[in-house]
Parts: C-alpha cells; sequence; structure tokens
C-alpha cells in the first residue's frame, strides 16, 4: 500500500512539474534561456580591442606580484586545471590568502561554453547575481561576472568559495590580466623560435592558417596574441588561425614568453598572404 501511494504521489508531482513548467524545461532547454536571458551571443566571441590570447604554457609565478607567495598544483581534470594558492604576509598582522582554479582550454569558444555551465550551476537567483556583478564592476578580462568568473582568451578563471581578502583578489587578477595583454618592453625578434613552423591552410583569401609548434622552453608562461584572428588547438602540437575576414593589413602573430626572473622574449610573423 506504502509502494502504491509513492508512485501515485510520483505521477502527480511529474504531471504538476510538466503544468508548471512546462514540456522544454530539459537541461538543454534552460541552458538555451540562459544564453538569451545573458546574451551569450554576443560575448561568446568577444575580445578586448579585438585582441585574440591563447595561452600555450603556464609559469604562475612570471604572472603574479612580486610580494605574493603561492602554490600551484595541478588537478586530474579533463581539462589543464590549476588550483592556485596566493598569500600576502604582513608584518604583525593577519596575512591576506585567495584560491582559484585556471582552466585552459584548447579554444576561446570552449572557455566561455563552460564559463555559462558555471552560472547555470550557481544557487542564487540570475537578478540578484546580475546586481552583485554590477556592482564589482571588474576591468580585468575578456568577459566577466564579478571576480567569481572571469575569462581571457582560452583561459577561465574561478575565484573559490571561501573567505578572500578582495585587495589581494583585485591585484593578483589585474596582475595576470595585464601580464597577457601587453607586449613585453623588449625589441620582437621577426622569425619564429627554432622547431616552430607557419602555413596557409586555405586557397581562399584570408583563409587559414596552421602553427606547429616546436618544442616550449623549460619554463616561463607562453602565448599567443593576435589581433582580430581567432586561435584554438586542432591537435598536441597544431594550432589553427583564423584572421577575421575583411582585414585591411596582414595579421601579425605575436608569440610571447615571459619569465619571472630573465628577460622576456617576444617573435613576431605575418600572416601576408
Amino acid at each position: 500500500m506504502k509502494t502504491i501511494c509513492v508512485l501515485i504521489f510520483a505521477s502527480c508531482f511529474c504531471v504538476f512539474s510538466l503544468y508548471t513548467y512546462g514540456a522544454d524545461n530539459s537541461p538543454l532547454d534552460r541552458r538555451a534561456r540562459l544564453k538569451t536571458e545573458l546574451q551569450f551571443d554576443e560575448w561568446i566571441g568577444k575580445t578586448r580591442d579585438g585582441q585574440h590570447i591563447f595561452l600555450l604554457q603556464l609559469d604562475m609565478g612570471a604572472l603574479i606580484p612580486d610580494d605574493v607567495e603561492m602554490k600551484v598544483r595541478l588537478l586530474d581534470a579533463p581539462v589543464r586545471t590549476f588550483r592556485v594558492f596566493c598569500e600576502r604576509k604582513k608584518d604583525n598582522a593577519k596575512a591576506c590568502r585567495m584560491s582559484f582554479e585556471f582552466r585552459v582550454f584548447a579554444s576561446m569558444k570552449e572557455a566561455r561554453e563552460l564559463m555559462l555551465v558555471y552560472i547555470e550551476n550557481m544557487a542564487a537567483p540570475l537578478p540578484y547575481l546580475k546586481k552583485q556583478w554590477a556592482k564589482e564592476n571588474v576591468d580585468y578580462g575578456d568577459v566577466s561576472f564579478g571576480s567569481n568568473l572571469w575569462g581571457l582568451g582560452n583561459v577561465l578563471v574561478e575565484l573559490e568559495n571561501r573567505t578572500h581578502d578582495k585587495i589581494l583578489v583585485n591585484e593578483v587578477f589585474k596582475s595576470i590580466d595585464k601580464s597577457l595583454r601587453r607586449l613585453p618592453e623588449t625589441k620582437p625578434q621577426r622569425f619564429l623560435p627554432e622547431g616552430f613552423s607557419l602555413r596557409k591552410a586555405g586557397i581562399e583569401k584570408g583563409g587559414t592558417w596552421e602553427l606547429t609548434m616546436g618544442k616550449l622552453p623549460e619554463n616561463g608562461t607562453v602565448f599567443l596574441s593576435a589581433k582580430d584572428c581567432g586561435i584554438s588547438q586542432v591537435a598536441e602540437k597544431v594550432i589553427r588561425l583564423s584572421p577575421h575576414e575583411m582585414l585591411k593589413q596582414p595579421t601579425v602573430l605575436s608569440l610571447i614568453i615571459i619569465r619571472k626572473e630573465k628577460e622576456s622574449q617576444v617573435f613576431q610573423v605575418a600572416l601576408s598572404e
């Protein structure tokens, strides 16, 4: 008898849910509504000033302020994921701490899609979240939803849910953003490093290019930067470059190596016909 009552209750609940929420309440339908609500199509490919950043190798010590101590741990995850613990010690005062996860994807599109999933799984209602994001008004990343979640190129940064020092969070995240945006103050070399090669992959004008990577340096942060040019990884050692149509000037691809205690390097080549 008890089993029958449970089955009747479950059936009534399903009918009530269908009547209340409609038949389009599947995860895919909810994701579609969220995309519309957040105007996802406007920022899935958004970059600041048209500059596309693509991280190849991470050395977090080369990106954060010198007075911040840190520990980095590579997690076992489907995408390259680093858990970063930062601390700034003060004389006769409580140390400032923060922790975040730093994910590196094969493309900017993949990073933005996962960003949407994180927002979907946030416990707070979307109207409340929007107010909080507007209140924080952070100025780092290509796309940001407060300091808790922001993206730059193929990178996604998520602040972990625990007590943080807001000043430290702001300084560390701004330092990462700035380090991956600006060209180091060193004379660029007009060629690629040894072992790297570039070829035109399509016969049409503009078309796509493929960068075959050589051996990366043992240490240092390594990334690509190009204006108005999509960048994605299509194989272990192959990067696809897709210049935007109707560009008047050839796209310049920069390969940048930043080291903490050594001079940075910049290699530049033009994607000319």
